[in-house]
């Protein structure tokens, strides 16, 4: 598969986890958790939904073995989710308090860390063999 064809996937997944997240952040803070409490259970709800929306759709990698893939995955999140988060409170912190600019904070924190991601998981968690 191109990859373009491959982002383009990557993306339209991306835009389903990132409203999955999205929910679970404002339901999380509505319910008058912290910002960084929900940012977290909504991380773990979009990690658990991007590794099979990702193996299956986007890199097609079902045939392979799982778990081969998942510790990969586990390590690139871990980067990724770190990078998510610190560019999102610091972003929450600097911008004036209010839940628009909570979930600017969020989307930027969540778009810098996809671009890393496809290209781990292109490159490294659902790599094909030549």
């Amino acid at each position: 598969m191109k990859l373009t064809k491959k982002f383009l996937r990557f993306s339209i997944v991306g835009v389903m986890v990132l409203l999955a997240e999205l929910l679970v952040f404002n339901f999380v803070i509505n319910a008058d958790a912290t910002f960084l409490l929900g940012r977290v259970i909504a991380l773990i709800v979009g990690l658990s939904l991007s590794f099979t929306l990702n193996r299956r759709y986007t890199f097609r990698a079902q045939n392979r073995e799982v778990i081969k893939q998942l510790p990969k995955f586990i390590i690139l999140y871990v980067i990724t989710i770190a990078l998510d988060i610190i560019i999102s409170v610091s972003l929450n912190n600097a911008l004036p308090q209010s839940n628009i600019y909570s979930n600017i904070a969020v989307v930027t924190g969540i778009a810098v860390s996809g671009v890393i991601n496809f290209i781990g998981l292109n490159n490294w968690v659902f790599k094909k063999k030549k």
